[in-house]
């Protein structure tokens, strides 16, 4: 096995073990950022905040 297909294989290795943790925290860290960005504007955002919200509490589980 070449030297690259070796390092490719195992970043491919490694990628799919923390994929899925990591896209879930960082999916989290959009949600919150977001929730931010909605409470800041001067529109009324409180249904899509609440809905935001309950997003985050389903991924918690």
């Amino acid at each position: 096995m070449k030297l690259t297909e070796y390092l490719y294989q195992q970043c491919l290795r490694v990628h799919n073990q923390i994929t899925g943790n990591a896209a879930r925290k960082l999916t989290l860290l959009i949600i919150d950022e977001k929730i931010k960005e909605l409470e800041q504007q001067p529109y009324d955002f409180n249904q899509r905040i609440a809905e935001l919200r309950q997003m985050k509490e389903n991924m918690d589980y």
